[in-house]
């Protein structure tokens, strides 16, 4: 029956519009089950393969052992080390006393706990009066340091590089005579930080929209939301570059949650490792996509590695899955990864102490952001909440990868030691790739980490900052003769990161040789076997792997 205020051609019009709509309902309804299984098909394959290993292969044996030890009276012992040692530059301290009264926080320092910690002494002092540190840590020096008379060497520290050297100096100074002369912190700015606060609010509206309401416009909204506040805000607190005041960073590091990574083991990756040891064999970024592929020569090649060009889009769409759970699971427990031989960040002289003196953080983090998935499948039923949780983070780590990772992993980025001349400075330019640095959008839409270089060398510096900066800093470069690697656009960024990884899946040039020498001298198998899934580097090579591979 027709209603009273249409005519008979309004109800034709609707009955030709609804036939029009019924006519796109299939191929609409084709394309969005065709997205939704592509969505989710990698975390079809990893998620139960990350639950079945969790629970029987990592938690089961570690559980059974504390109940054994509880029944027969044994004391499992801990990893914290009692007494800390901080070294710097060859000399040792006790800066115990001094953690309650650093400037920075007592975290700051428990990142160089019981390691040798130049590096991240060098590169977070940059406003610092070097003469008056070096008065205050004279009086916590050990008396077995104080007996040191020689004077030490330079690049007497891991890194094996010399911090301080003219280009170092240089881009300091640069940086100290830009804020002076503005008259301004170099902290974040504060009208950037009231955006964040903004930001904060739409996530938190956004979540709330999906998981109480239902409203799927939100899982391509959140996602982005996160990244800015990831890349913006939590990067940028664990750098300490958000905040004069320790807490208000340790506060706003973790507003990577639930999305992105759990941001206590994201300073013993990032901070302690990453930016200290830069694509050297201690850099931990190197080692994330193992065993599915291998992002450096340093990781030796296997068969697996042939078809890693197209097993990492496995991995990549997971990647967030992996810093928030994987990382702090496997740190916490100690679990030795069967196919490398190696226990997560071992590279980090001092992980099992750090991780025994920030241990409950760790939990807190990962049981915040592990929330969201019971959430999800109470309220929206165990195959719709997993299909909107695999598209959230789906979302989340392409995000993060894109903006992340061709930052250093791309072949012109490898290997610079020679160029570098032993010059920590010049190391952090030579491994890093800028992209767009002339552009406000892709500043503040990565974080600043469109400028990797000046990042990197001045890591404490907030990134709303770095694009007034960054031409004064290429003035720098330009005069220490140190080259600055610039992409034209994010998409060859990223371009370069993925023809990288197609060119490790091919088998290293020497291999075939050594393959050849093993046929026609019939070396034994076991001599080239012998070599680990991880090589070290040396100052000497840039390549140690083949270089051993020779000598095999």
């Amino acid at each position: 029956m027709l209603s009273l205020f249409t005519s008979p051609g309004d109800s034709l019009a609707e009955s030709v519009q609804l036939d029009a709509w019924q006519a796109f309902q299939y191929p609409l309804s084709l394309v969005h089950t065709v997205g939704t299984l592509i969505v989710c098909f990698p975390y079809m394959i990893v998620t139960p393969i990350w639950a079945f290993s969790t629970l029987f292969i990592v938690l089961l044996p570690r559980v059974t052992n504390r109940l054994k030890a509880a029944w027969e009276g044994r004391r499992i012992p801990t990893s914290r080390i009692a007494k800390g040692v901080w070294t710097i530059h060859g000399r040792r301290y006790d800066l115990t006393e001094f953690a309650d009264t650093h400037p920075g926080g007592p975290w700051m320092l428990e990142l160089g706990r019981n390691r040798d910690c130049t590096g991240l002494f060098e590169s977070y002092h940059i406003f610092s009066d070097m003469t008056k540190l070096d008065r205050i840590l004279a009086r916590y020096e050990l008396p077995e340091s104080k007996a040191i008379k020689e004077n030490i060497g330079p690049a007497d520290n891991p890194t094996g590089l010399i911090f301080r050297d003219a280009f170092h100096e240089d881009v300091k100074k640069m940086a100290r005579d830009h804020f002076r002369e503005r008259g301004v912190s170099h902290k974040m700015k504060p009208w950037v930080f009231l955006c964040v606060l903004i930001v904060i609010a739409f996530e938190i509206i956004g979540l709330i929209g999906i998981v109480f309401y239902g409203y799927r416009v939100f899982l391509v909204i959140v996602p982005p939301l996160g990244w800015l506040l990831t890349g913006n805000v939590s990067h940028e607190a664990s750098h300490f570059g958000l905040s004069s005041r320790p807490w208000v960073n340790t506060l706003f590091a973790m507003s990577s949650a639930p999305l992105n990574f759990n941001s206590t083991c994201w300073y013993i990756q990032h901070i302690a490792q990453h930016h200290v040891y830069t694509n050297d064999e201690d850099d931990v970024d190197l080692y994330h996509f193992l065993p599915v592929a291998r992002t450096t020569r340093l990781s030796r090649w296997h068969k697996q590695f042939k078809l890693q060009w197209l097993s990492v889009w496995m991995a990549l769409p997971t990647t967030v899955l992996h810093l928030s759970f994987v990382v702090p699971m496997d740190l916490l427990t100690g679990y030795i990864d069967p196919v490398t031989g190696t226990k997560r960040y071992e590279q980090c002289g001092n992980v099992e102490d750090l991780v025994a003196g920030a241990r409950w953080s760790i939990i807190l983090e990962f049981v915040l952001s592990f929330s969201l998935m019971p959430i999800m499948f109470y309220y929206h039923g165990l195959v719709t909440g997993f299909c909107w949780l695999a598209v959230l983070y789906s979302f989340s780590s392409l995000l993060f990868v894109v903006f992340t990772q061709g930052a250093h992993l791309q072949e012109q980025c490898m290997s610079p030691l020679e160029e570098a001349d032993k010059s920590w400075g010049k190391r952090q330019v030579l491994t890093s790739l800028n992209f767009s640095p002339d552009s406000f959008f892709w500043s503040l839409a990565s974080g600043g980490l469109n400028m990797q270089a000046l990042h990197h060398i001045l890591p404490t510096i907030s990134s709303s900052h770095l694009m007034d900066m960054y031409p004064r800093f290429k003035e720098v470069c330009a005069k220490h003769n140190v080259g600055l690697k610039e992409s034209d656009d994010i998409f060859s960024f990223f371009k370069g990161f993925y023809d990288w990884i197609k060119e490790l899946s091919n088998e290293d040039p020497l291999l075939d040789k050594v393959d050849d020498d093993k046929a026609s001298n019939k070396v034994h198998d076991d001599k080239v076997n012998e070599l680990p899934m991880i090589e070290s580097l040396s100052n000497e090579n840039e390549d140690p792997l083949l270089d051993k591979l020779k000598k095999s």
